[in-house]
């Protein structure tokens, strides 16, 4: 009796057996020596980054954080290891060192889902270590160029408000800043100085309270000079602004104060009395 074999049923098991062999090499298999990423000792240093960021245990988070990406250049965690290494930088106050890890995400992972935030929080380590008007203002320049960008790349963007708050916050001490210079300059007698600085304070932002100062600051120089008509001018500029833009920016007694001695100023020049004099004018 012939012998009959089932040729589709060991076609069939042969075929199984190989889709078997398959998935567990491409399982184990891949550009790291036969295991996947998931199982390398990579994740757990990663795990133990993040467990360090998490607990708020910011000075050893940079240490795990900063050997992981030393270690491990080409890992697909790497645009978060950075975030979360320049935001532990940014809470122990090295904020140098926090602009270099989030300008990492911008310059080499354009793709992150981490870019946003790490855009925010770039122009924000540069707003962190920069400081106030008496001193240099690159920090600040830079905090500005970088919120700029951030509200021309994310116009609806989840840090907007923050954005918008920081940058008023940081053109405002330009302007104090250029008001300094001005006024230094004033002290001594050197009008066209004095008011290339008061102008220049006013062209950055003039929706700030510093532009009262910088505004205040023109007619002072040319009360100086002896000017009265561009003095006059002067002033109803400065009325101008305190009763639009700087009537929401100002304290209500500043404002008030200002507004009064302002007029009384201008009267008097109206009226052709002796103008100026030296304490009618209150800060």
């Amino acid at each position: 009796m012939p012998i009959k074999i089932n040729i589709g049923s060991r076609l069939a098991g042969g075929l199984a057996l190989l889709f078997a062999v398959s998935l567990l090499i491409s399982g184990c298999g891949g550009s790291h020596g036969g295991k996947t990423e998931s199982h390398l000792p990579v994740l757990d240093e990663l795990i133990r980054a993040r467990r360090d960021y998490d607990k708020g245990h910011y000075s050893d988070a940079v240490l795990s954080l900063a050997q992981f990406t030393d270690r491990h250049p080409g890992s697909r965690f790497m645009d978060e290891a950075l975030f979360k290494l320049g935001k532990s930088h940014q809470y122990i106050a090295e904020y140098l060192l926090a602009t270099d890890s989030f300008r990492r995400i911008l310059d080499d992972y354009p793709q992150s889902e981490w870019l946003e935030e790490a855009t925010y929080e770039l122009g924000r380590s540069a707003y962190l270590g920069s400081k106030g008007p008496d001193y240099d203002q690159e920090a600040t320049y830079d905090a500005i160029s970088t919120f700029r960008l951030y509200l021309r790349q994310y116009p609806e963007g989840n840090f907007v408000k923050d954005v918008e708050e920081l940058l008023f916050i940081c053109e405002d001490r330009l302007v104090r800043k250029a008001y300094i210079s001005g006024d230094t300059y004033l002290k001594v007698h050197r009008m066209e100085p004095a008011r290339f600085y008061f102008d220049k304070g006013i062209a950055i932002r003039s929706d700030v309270p510093a532009a009262a100062d910088c505004l205040l600051g023109l007619a002072r120089s040319y009360k100086i000079e002896k000017k009265p008509i561009k003095a006059l001018e002067a002033f109803e500029r400065l009325q101008i602004w305190l009763e639009g833009e700087g009537a929401n920016l100002l304290e209500a007694e500043k404002h008030d104060r200002l507004l009064e001695s302002i007029a009384n100023e201008m009267n008097s020049l109206t009226v052709g009395e002796e103008i100026f004099p030296p304490d009618s004018m209150t800060e």
